[in-house]
């Protein structure tokens, strides 16, 4: 894949040794057809809401180096227009 967009919003603070249960979800659409949004949450063991990461990803073609449709495995998972899933 090829990073498009990345922002994480932090919400509480997180040291380095401490363990966070983070979970990967499907994100907005991004209202185009060969990029996806992931949304990644990170959560202390307090359950309590670290950060919350976004990033807009496609995938490329090494050999033309253009931007592809997305995977069937991918595109049947993310949406790609509001309200279509």
């Amino acid at each position: 894949p090829v990073l498009f967009k990345d922002e994480t919003e932090y919400q509480r603070e997180a040291h380095i040794s401490e363990v966070l249960r983070v979970t990967i979800e499907v994100g907005e659409p991004t209202g185009f057809s060969k990029s996806i949004q992931i949304v990644q949450k990170m959560y202390k063991a307090t359950g309590d809401l670290a950060a919350i990461h976004r990033c807009v990803v496609g995938f490329m073609d090494l050999e033309a180096r253009k931007i592809v449709a997305l995977p069937d495995v991918i595109a049947e998972r993310f949406p790609v227009v509001a309200g279509k899933s």
